[in-house]
Order: C-alpha cells, then structure tokens, then sequence
C-alpha cells in the first residue's frame, strides 16, 4: 500500500520505498501478473538507481543486497559475489549501519572470507547490541577463533537461539 501512495517523498526515499515494496509484495505473495521476475527486476532497477543517485548511501546499498539475497533465483545475472559486494559496501560507508552486519558475515562464510566474517563479527559486537541481537555475531567470532576458551564456547553454545545454531 506504502508503494501504491508514494508521492511527496524526496527521490531516494521514493526509490527505497518502492524497492520495499515490492519486496513485501513477494513476502506476502501479492504477485503482479508477471509473477515474482516482474518485482524482482522493478526491486532491483529501484534500488540501483538509488545507488546510482546516492552512491555514498549505505542504505541504498543496504537495500541492493536485500533485493538481490531475496530475488537471488529471479536475479538471473546477479552473483554471490555481487550479493556480498552490496553488504560490504553499505558496512564501508557506515561502519555503525549494524543492520548491514548478519548478511554481511553470512555472505563472508559463503565466500570462505573468514577473517573478514570475524571483522564484520567483532565490529557489530562493539556497537554493543542487544544481547539477544548479540549472539550470532558473538558465536561466529568465538567459533572462528582458532584461540577460544572451549568452555566459554560450550557455555555459548548451550545457551544459543536456535536461529544462531542454524
């Protein structure tokens, strides 16, 4: 609906909005004629030219890899790479953009960039978050660190929200 009223808003709002827009539109199955290809492409041309407009935007970039990890099938020409190169973007414009950090050290594992998996870790982690918030990043740092206490790695692993384990 958010998309659907969009006016009045300046243009990188506009953009951004529209990009999340049709990314609701697929989370909630709201399908245009053209299927999940047609929000794919429109998510992804929208949230490119925020970048293009806005090229020091960590939000724009932000918003160019979520496009691109939800429609990653849709996206037929977007690589790994090009999913994990928007989140790193968006984390080296605005190191304090926690929001970047889960995809990016995911992206960073799927890469084998473990050291810079743990940079990602440890830097949302001194943006000291939310314990709950904190226990991903947390868990990666200490699993990935060859120096680990193994009973304070126990101790984490016990205590973890399964989305952490998974």
């Amino acid at each position: 609906r958010a998309g659907e009223l969009n006016s009045g808003l300046s243009r990188h709002d506009s953009l951004l909005l529209a990009a999340a827009a049709d990314m609701a539109a697929f989370r909630l199955w709201r399908l245009p004629e053209g299927g999940t290809g047609e929000l794919a492409e429109r998510a992804s041309r929208n949230a490119l030219a925020a970048t293009r407009e806005y090229p020091g935007d960590a939000e724009a970039w932000y918003t160019v890899g979520v496009v691109r990890d939800l429609f990653y099938d849709d996206l037929r020409t977007v690589t790994v790479a090009q999913v994990a190169d928007a989140f790193d973007r968006a984390i080296s414009l605005d190191s304090a953009f926690a929001q970047a950090s889960r995809p990016a050290f995911r992206y960073a594992m799927d890469e084998g960039r473990v050291e810079t998996a743990r940079e990602y870790a440890r830097a949302y982690l001194a943006l000291n978050p939310p314990e709950q918030a904190s226990g991903i990043p947390l868990l990666l740092d200490r699993i990935l660190d060859p120096n680990s206490d193994p009973a304070e790695l126990d101790s984490l692993l016990d205590a973890a929200h399964p989305e952490a384990l998974f």
